[in-house]
C-alpha cells in the first residue's frame, strides 16, 4: 500500500463537498486524472471511480457491461441524480446512465485537483528537479555540430533513473525549426548564431512538470533574437510577480501578452497552464479566463514568439503560495 494514502481522505471529504450541496447522491468519476487523484494509482487497472456518501468504489469498463438497469442497481447508481465528468464520460457509462439527470462536477473538480496537497507536491518538486537538470544538460551539450539527436540522447542518459526512466514530453529544435513551436528531435545539427530550444516535461510517478529555455550558440545573437528574448523574459518576470492567491489568470495572460505584442510579437500558444496529473492541467492561460488562482496551484509559464527562421521559448514551473510564486525549477534562461 502507498504510504501517500493518508492524503487520500481528505481528498474524498474534498469530492463529497462538492456533491452535497448539489444533492447528488453518486459521482462517477472518469477522468484519468480524477481518477488518479481520488485512488493515488491503486489499483492500477481502475479506469474509474464511483463515490457515494459512504464509500468509495474503483472500476474498470467491465463493470459497466449488461442490462443497464441492473448494473445501475449492482453500482448503486439507480439514482435520479449522478454526478458525473462529461468531457471524459465513456460511452458505456453514459448507455448505463441514460434516463438519469446527469450533473458535470468538472469545473468544480478540476480546482480541488490542482490544490496539490504534501504528497503530490513532493512528486512535483522531485519532477522540477529532473526538468532543471534536464536544461542543464542540454545547454551544456551544445556545440557546433552536434544533432538534436544527440543532444536529446544525452539529457535522456543524464535524467534517467535505473528501472525507473521519467516518461517526458520533449520539443528539441534547431535553427529555423524552432519557428514551428514544438517537434521531436531530429538529425539536424546546430549551426553557428541558431537558436537551440528545449522544452522538457518528465512525468515520475504520476506527476508532471516542465521547462523550457533557448539557447545561442558560437556567435553573438542578432538583433532580431535578443529583442524576442528580452521581451520574453520581461514577460515571465512580470508573469511571475503577478502569481498570488484570488489573482485571475486572464489577467496575469493579458499581462505576458500584452509585452511580447509591444515588442511585435504574438504567442501561438497557451502563456501558461496547471501542472500536476496532467501536462496541462487547471488552469489553462487565456485572455478571458476567469479561473482565479488558490495557494497550492502549480503554475507553467510560458511566453515564446516565433519569426521565419527563429523561435524563443522561456519557461519556468512554480507554485502558488501565500505570499506569492515559489520557483519548483531552477535552470539557467540565458540567451547565451
Amino acid at each position: 500500500m502507498n504510504a501517500d494514502r493518508a492524503q487520500l481522505p481528505s481528498r474524498l471529504d474534498s469530492a463529497r463537498a462538492v456533491m452535497g450541496p448539489l444533492s447528488i447522491g453518486a459521482f462517477v468519476a472518469t477522468d484519468h486524472a480524477t481518477v488518479r487523484w481520488l485512488l493515488d494509482d491503486e489499483p492500477k487497472e481502475a479506469t474509474g471511480v464511483i463515490v457515494t456518501e459512504t464509500g468509495l468504489r474503483p472500476v474498470t469498463g467491465h463493470d459497466f457491461a449488461g442490462d443497464p438497469r441492473e448494473v445501475r442497481e449492482r453500482l448503486g447508481l439507480d439514482l435520479a441524480v449522478v454526478g458525473v465528468e462529461t468531457s471524459a464520460l465513456p460511452a458505456a457509462v453514459g448507455r448505463v446512465l441514460g434516463g438519469r439527470s446527469l450533473c458535470d462536477l468538472t469545473h468544480l473538480l478540476a480546482p480541488l485537483r490542482s490544490c496539490l496537497d504534501e504528497a503530490a507536491l513532493a512528486r512535483v518538486r522531485f519532477a522540477s528537479r529532473l526538468a532543471s537538470r534536464a536544461q542543464t544538460v542540454f545547454r551544456e551539450g551544445l556545440a557546433v555540430g552536434v544533432s538534436e539527436a544527440e543532444v536529446a540522447a544525452a539529457v535522456f542518459e543524464a535524467v534517467s533513473r535505473p528501472h525507473d526512466a521519467p516518461a517526458p514530453i520533449v520539443d528539441l529544435m534547431f535553427g529555423s525549426r524552432c519557428a514551428l513551436v514544438g517537434m521531436p528531435p531530429t538529425g539536424k545539427r546546430l549551426a553557428a548564431g541558431e537558436t537551440a530550444l528545449l522544452d522538457f516535461a518528465p512525468l515520475i510517478d504520476g506527476y508532471w512538470s516542465d521547462s523550457c529555455s533557448t539557447v545561442v550558440v558560437a556567435a553573438t545573437p542578432n538583433q532580431e533574437i535578443r529583442r524576442l528574448h528580452l521581451a520574453a523574459m520581461k514577460a515571465l518576470e512580470r508573469a511571475i510577480a503577478l502569481v498570488e492567491p484570488g489573482r485571475t489568470v486572464g489577467e496575469i495572460d493579458r499581462a505576458v501578452r500584452d509585452i511580447l505584442a509591444e515588442a511585435g510579437y504574438t504567442c501561438p500558444h497557451l502563456t501558461g497552464h496547471g501542472v500536476g496529473l496532467k501536462q496541462q492541467d487547471y488552469p489553462l492561460f487565456s485572455p478571458v479566463s476567469t479561473a482565479v488562482l488558490r495557494e497550492g496551484f502549480v503554475l507553467a509559464i510560458e511566453p515564446g514568439g516565433y519569426a521565419e527562421g527563429f523561435g524563443i521559448r522561456v519557461e519556468h514551473v512554480m507554485r502558488v503560495g501565500a505570499g506569492g510564486a515559489e520557483l519548483l525549477t531552477t535552470h539557467s534562461l540565458a540567451l547565451v
